[in-house]
C-alpha cells in the first residue's frame, strides 16, 4: 500500500502529554486558516483557536486550561474535518 506524500494530515504530538505543551502540524494545507478545538469527554469546548494556515506548525501551552484526561482535538478548514484523541497527564 502506497502512501500519498502530498495528502493532506495532521500532526499532534506528543500524545500523551505530558508536559506543557501540545505540537499540531498541518502536513500539505491548502486552506486559508483553520480552526481548532479541544474537547473533553462531556463535551465542554476546554479550548479554541483560529488558525493561520500560512504557518504549518503550532505550539500551544496546555497547563493552565485543560486537566489531565481524555480529550478530542479537531481541526476544521473549509471542506477538511479532522479529529484525533490525545491524553494530558500532569
Amino acid at each position: 500500500m502506497a502512501i500519498d506524500k502530498k495528502a493532506t494530515r495532521i500532526s499532534i504530538f506528543p500524545n500523551p502529554v505530558v508536559g506543557n505543551q501540545l505540537n499540531l502540524q498541518l502536513h500539505n494545507w491548502k486552506e486559508e486558516s483553520a480552526h481548532i478545538s479541544i474537547v473533553d469527554l462531556m463535551g465542554n469546548t476546554v479550548f479554541q483557536e483560529q488558525l493561520e494556515a500560512v504557518k504549518q506548525k503550532w505550539l500551544f501551552d496546555v497547563s493552565p486550561t485543560i486537566p489531565s484526561g481524555v480529550y478530542i482535538v479537531t481541526v476544521t478548514g473549509g471542506a477538511l474535518r479532522f479529529t484525533s484523541k490525545i491524553v494530558v497527564n500532569k
